[in-house]
């Protein structure tokens, strides 16, 4: 059996706070405590990122080392919306509203869609599943791989992903095989919201 303990990386930095920042690499606040998301993950385990700073600074913060960096699970692409803030957004573009409403099949200008991250985070999942073979995975993402895992495996239209609440610094943990399941065991369980 594999766990998969998937960590959403820390809040970004302030100044972009409320702004659109899918690829956009940004950095990571400092200033909390992570002890305790710390105590809850293994001692040996194959750590993974995505190319975007914000998750290995957090990988570093929580005492990560040696981690693998997998550009297919980064976040979203939001194409020309990147640095816009959602507040601005309906009168920056006409064509917001569909997006809002089809998130998961509609394309930002330039961007991706949810399905396209889909289609790009679960062969990453499951090559990395099979190559763990039955040892523990602690993976820095963002919010949209970690949705996008959690619907594949709990066979959830893309369409509901939203719902699934994955805040900061929560910690998401699957357990099983790709030949045999997965079990979602705990989501969005919320230790800390900064690491210092």
């Amino acid at each position: 059996m594999t766990r998969w303990f998937l960590i959403r990386h820390a809040p970004i930095e302030q100044a972009w706070s409320g702004r659109i920042v899918g690829r956009t690499d940004v950095g990571i606040e400092s200033g909390a405590d992570g002890t305790q998301l710390l105590r809850s993950l293994p001692p040996r385990a194959t750590w993974v990122v995505s190319s975007l700073r914000r998750t290995s600074q957090t990988a570093a913060a929580l005492g990560g080392r040696d981690w693998q960096v997998v550009p297919a699970l980064a976040e979203q692409d939001h194409g020309d919306w990147e640095g816009e803030r959602w507040s601005d957004l309906l009168a920056i573009d006409p064509r917001a509203p569909e997006y809002l409403a089809t998130y998961d099949r509609t394309r930002p200008p330039g961007g991706e869609s949810l399905e396209d991250v889909r289609d790009r985070c679960i062969p990453a999942f499951t090559a990395i599943s099979r190559q763990a073979n039955a040892s523990d995975v602690v993976a820095v993402l963002h919010a949209g791989p970690i949705r996008c895992i959690l619907a594949t495996v709990l066979d959830m239209p893309l369409s509901s992903a939203l719902k699934l609440s994955v805040a900061p610094l929560s910690l998401t943990l699957l357990e099983g095989s790709c030949d045999q399941g997965w079990q979602v065991v705990t989501v969005n369980q919320v230790f800390a919201r900064k690491l210092g």
